[in-house]
């Protein structure tokens, strides 16, 4: 079982993952901690007691990637900062913009919630590696995004991402480019946001950076 399997099935991401494997984690969450032994159907202990006679190699394989995280994890000093987190989830360097605000509704048994964060850049520097990052795309969004972010008038369907005033996270953005990742263990093509709308829940990463004002607005949802 791959690093981004495992991520899939614990319903984290990759940044998250990368920052547990490779030892930068202050601490660990016993909610993340059962959903990463429910993958190979394991106690904790088990992790640190694997029997010969063992014949499934694929829960062999999860058992042994699962020890060696939590070895890291234990080992390891120092976090990923948000921005390097920003940056990893949506594959540009986002280090050199500021961040504006931020809101956070994660937690919970699984850590669902929404995020989103709002950061300003000095210029428009960013949008040389934006153009060259397959993943981003020139607005206006597709019919499934514009669904997510901001509903369908005309259909009578309101967006599913609000504030408390019930008004979109994200404010109209005329010019600019944005990028969708579906996280949710259903996705054939994590880039691909089709058949979003037709799930009961959602796990996916959304970004639009605006041109007009050098703005990021960078959302995680989770349900």
């Amino acid at each position: 079982m791959s690093v981004t399997e495992l991520a899939d099935c614990v319903g984290i991401t990759i940044a998250n993952m990368s920052i547990l494997k490779t030892g930068k984690a202050k601490a660990i969450k016993l909610s993340t901690l059962a959903e990463f032994c429910s993958v190979p159907d394991c106690q904790p202990g088990d992790i640190w007691n694997i029997e010969k006679e063992e014949t499934d190699m694929k829960k062999i394989s999860a058992l042994l990637l699962l020890m060696t995280i939590f070895l890291n994890t234990l080992s390891g000093c120092g976090s990923f900062s948000h921005d390097q987190i920003i940056s990893n989830a949506i594959e540009i360097d986002t280090s050199f913009g500021k961040e504006i605000s931020k809101t956070d509704s994660h937690g919970g048994f699984h850590n669902d919630g929404c995020e989103y964060t709002l950061i300003q850049f000095p210029d428009d520097s960013i949008l040389d590696e934006i153009k060259k990052n397959e993943h981003w795309h020139s607005l206006p969004m597709s019919v499934q995004s514009a669904a997510l972010i901001y509903g369908i008038p005309e259909a009578d369907i309101a967006p599913y991402l609000t504030n408390e005033q019930g008004e979109p996270m994200i404010p109209e953005v005329k010019n600019g480019y944005y990028y969708f990742r579906d996280r949710h263990s259903e996705s054939d093509d994590c880039y691909d946001d089709s058949n979003v709308l037709e799930r009961y829940s959602f796990n996916f990463t959304f970004a639009v950076y605006d041109t007009d004002t050098n703005l990021l607005h960078y959302l995680k949802f989770d349900t």
